[in-house]
């Protein structure tokens, strides 16, 4: 592993984009690596644009500033792109792991500047709502992102899981983040 790995999530309030970047870091927490979560938020309301971000490291982490340069962007709301700028300081080879049933058109043009990232995709909405919730997505983007990237396994993801959900939604979120890892795909 690098030495660290930032990674920025791109959202809007309501989806989970908090959770799902405070399970990553649990998720990393459980295999031996050093991880820091937190959100950029202010008073918005739900449905407004959130960031938070995940700083995973085989040493401790000093960095306590914002995530300008990330190696991974996860987008939860794949609307989200027209309206932030998603890959803004994103590494030359990184990684992007978008909420669409395809790869978009306008995202692909965007990372056609730095030819060596890339991009993934998973219907983790679609995935959700086949399970009865759209608040199932992150678990689904979850899923997709261990697969894309490597950063975590699935085994620790599942177990940081079942440390916060019971019954039901446990269930539920297990499935969406298998059915996550299962159908990401690659542009």
């Amino acid at each position: 592993m690098k030495k660290l790995i930032e990674v920025r999530f791109h959202g809007r309030g309501g989806q989970g984009v908090v959770t799902a970047a405070r399970l990553l870091a649990e998720a990393c927490l459980l295999e031996n690596k050093y991880s820091l979560s937190f959100p950029e938020f202010g008073p918005e309301r739900s449905g407004a644009p959130v960031r938070a971000y995940v700083r995973i490291s085989d040493e401790p982490i000093d960095a306590r500033s914002l995530v300008y340069d990330p190696e991974i962007v996860i987008a939860i709301d794949p609307k989200i792109a027209s309206s932030v700028e998603i890959l803004a300081g994103l590494d030359d080879e990184g990684v992007v792991v978008i909420n669409s049933k395809n790869a978009s058109d306008a995202l692909l043009k965007a990372l056609s500047s730095k030819p060596r990232a890339k991009l993934f995709y998973v219907d983790a909405r679609g995935i959700a709502l086949s399970l009865g919730d759209a608040r199932f997505e992150n678990s689904a983007i979850l899923g997709a992102t261990a697969k894309a990237t490597g950063i975590v396994s699935l085994g620790s993801l599942e177990s940081v899981l079942r440390t916060r959900f019971k019954g039901t939604v446990l269930e539920n979120n297990l499935k969406a983040m298998q059915l996550g890892y299962d159908k990401v795909g690659q542009a």
